[in-house]
């Protein structure tokens, strides 16, 4: 069992696999060498990358293990707000004005990394940078999103069961070296 946290809530991803006696011990090595640390990052890594990606298309999900909805419309005042940064040229190339996908420069989805703590513990945070288009930092700019009723933070079901086939993809891998 791996156990993932995600800022701050942690999901436990279990995988049904029977062994027989006699493989015990090359498994148990090859459990130590996917999940350890290293490893656990470039899961994280790649988890970052597709809670990116998601978020950049509209979608969140509401709660951990839970379905992919559509982030909730921006309000009439924020498209006009967006508009006129468009027009400026401080806009990303990723999104619209009325599109909302949590994205405007596109820097607090890109301050977003994954990294391994521990044997089988993975983090994916938002780090604490300072902007130059904002006096909050993205870590703050998160936290008033996902108290606004739009958590990106979560994992879908899909990803966390992807993120599951991937270390028994590599489990398996390392055991038939």
């Amino acid at each position: 069992m791996a156990k993932i946290r995600v800022n701050n809530r942690s999901e436990r991803i279990r995988f049904g696999t029977e062994l027989s006696i006699e493989l015990k011990k090359p498994i148990s090595k090859a459990i130590k060498l996917v999940l350890a640390r290293r490893n656990m990052a470039k899961f994280m890594v790649k988890l970052a990358n597709t809670m990116r990606v998601r978020t950049r298309l509209g979608f969140n999900a509401l709660r951990s293990g839970g379905n992919r909805i559509k982030i909730k419309k921006n309000l009439p005042s924020t498209v006009n707000r967006r508009k006129a940064i468009k027009k400026k040229g401080g806009m990303s190339n990723l999104t619209t004005p009325a599109r909302s996908n949590l994205t405007l420069s596109g820097k607090m989805l890109n301050a977003m990394r994954g990294f391994g703590r521990a044997f089988g513990l993975g983090e994916v945070r938002i780090l604490n940078k300072s902007r130059p288009d904002s006096k909050a930092t993205s870590k703050e700019i998160a936290g008033f999103q996902e108290n606004k009723g739009r958590p990106f933070l979560n994992l879908t079901k899909k990803e966390i069961k992807e993120l599951g086939q991937d270390i028994k993809k590599q489990l398996v891998k390392q055991l038939r070296k």
